[in-house]
């Protein structure tokens, strides 16, 4: 059901309103730490590069410890797991003071991010002031994004890069190849990529970038990359079943599943999500709704997924929007349960108000983007469910690495196990029903999304192809 002007403009107003009170009145007291505190490790990475050396090795502390807000007394260092094909551009990054470099890299990826918003708008025949006002609110409204950019994570322009792929590759495959580069600074974002196969130009540009991806890294940093690998494979062991990680396998363990069943059900979620990415792929049409409904299966099929990283929900939300299916209240409920960082709810109680304001303003920006009343509906729904389960998990708070880490134990080792016991002493690994039910929420969310857009998608084209058989495009009818 569609609603008038004047109606979508007063939500306009409400869900800025909300947005401005969420940054300002209910703003949570500042976390201890440095600004950006993800970006930490990628500046470190290049002050290492710079001089010479491993930024896979603990090494990496040296640095980080001399940047302003970190606790060298405690010793909580943040490993570097990016490919050393980038290094190049966190050394440019650290020839700054951190702080400039800080500032910088947030207008970097809130321009790369906010500019393909504005293109696939363009593409989508939908660039208007009110499209644009809505989709910006949204997207603040959505707590992985926000998250994300509040830690200085490269998740974003992975992201941007990702989406700019799928919107240049059937035009111009240099330049999706471009995109393709900035989307593998996360190779597990960039895989989705892979929906589109087997376009034979989607192939050129996953060629392409490959090519470009593993010359550039071997002329400037081959030496780094048997370290990358082994830190990689290292870090995901390291991490597999700590609360951090939004997996099958985590939720299960924090459940009590002894590691052998855990990690089962992480396999079987794979194959599964696997097969229905194939099925997606081929039963649907359009380069953008198939990668929304494999950007919602990720959470499902890798064993390595944090809060930040389902900002890749954010294109299967805006296709569901703006594709000619636009699906209702269901869509509106998966999207509104992937806004909210569930985890976060028991991590830092004071955030609720300002959580609170961010989903209104979630749903609002849905409603006049959509501009249909029953997925906002259905987005508005998980407000008070996202205040009660807030006030069940205020019972049972959740640790926060590093303030929770009890004890400053020299450091030795490998950065991967320095890492794992800073989170098992932060009590990252101990079993909790509830935090595991918080965490399990993000992928009933995620797996609900792709359910809905796929859904929605076969519908529509099994309706058009059969009005296109009868003879009538309209409403499916003989005339």
């Amino acid at each position: 059901m569609r609603t008038s002007p004047l109606a979508r403009n007063l939500a306009l107003l409400l869900a800025l309103g909300g947005a401005i009170s969420a940054i300002t009145i209910a703003r949570p007291p500042g976390t201890p730490g440095p600004l950006l505190r993800d970006f930490e490790a990628y500046y470190a990475a290049g002050v290492l590069a710079t001089r010479g050396m491993s930024p896979y090795t603990l090494r990496i502390w040296d640095v980080e410890k001399m940047i302003p807000g970190v606790r060298a007394a405690r010793n909580e260092a943040l490993p570097f797991v990016g490919p050393p094909t980038y290094l190049p551009m966190w050394r440019a990054l650290a020839s700054f003071a951190y702080r400039p470099a800080a500032i910088l890299w947030t207008g970097v990826l809130v321009i790369a991010f906010f500019g393909t918003l504005i293109i696939f708008l363009r593409k989508q025949g939908a660039l208007s002031w009110m499209n644009v006002a809505a989709c910006v609110l949204l997207c603040v409204g959505f707590g992985p994004l926000t998250s994300g950019l509040a830690l200085g994570q490269d998740a974003l322009l992975s992201l941007s890069g990702l989406w700019l792929a799928v919107l240049w590759y059937e035009s111009s495959t240099a330049w999706a190849s471009v995109a393709l580069l900035a989307a593998a600074l996360q190779p597990n974002a960039a895989v989705t990529f892979l929906s589109q196969l087997p376009h034979r130009r989607a192939f050129a540009a996953v060629a392409a970038a490959m090519s470009i991806f593993l010359l550039t890294g071997l002329i400037f940093e081959g030496h780094l990359f048997r370290d990358y690998f082994h830190v990689l494979i290292e870090h995901g062991r390291a991490e597999r079943f700590a609360l951090i990680q939004i997996t099958p396998g985590a939720v299960a363990a924090g459940f009590g599943v002894a590691a052998p069943g855990a990690v089962a059900i992480s396999v079987m979620f794979a194959l599964g999500a696997l097969v229905a990415s194939v099925l997606a792929v081929r039963t649907t049409f359009g380069p953008l709704v198939k990668l929304g409904i494999v950007c919602a299966l990720l959470p499902l099929a890798i064993p390595f997924f944090h809060e930040h990283n389902f900002v890749l929900l954010l294109p299967s939300i805006l296709v569901g929007i703006f594709a000619p299916f636009r699906p209702g209240f269901w869509f509106g409920i998966s999207a509104g349960v992937c806004a909210v960082d569930w985890l976060g709810l028991a991590q830092r109680p004071e955030a609720l108000p300002q959580s609170a304001l961010l989903l209104a303003t979630f749903a609002l920006a849905l409603y006049c983007a959509s501009g249909r009343r029953y997925a906002a509906i259905g987005a508005c729904t998980i407000v008070p469910v996202m205040l009660l389960v807030a006030h069940l998990a205020q019972m049972q708070p959740a640790p926060v690495w590093p303030d929770a880490m009890h004890g400053g134990q020299p450091l030795s080792g490998s950065i991967s196990a320095v890492w794992h016991d800073e989170l098992l002493r932060t009590g990252q690994f101990e079993p909790q029903p509830l935090w595991a039910a918080l965490r399990a929420c993000s992928l009933l969310g995620s797996g609900l999304l792709c359910a809905c857009l796929w859904r929605a998608a076969r519908t529509y084209w099994m309706s058009t192809f059969i009005m296109s058989s009868n003879g009538d495009t309209s409403l499916g009818r003989k005339s």
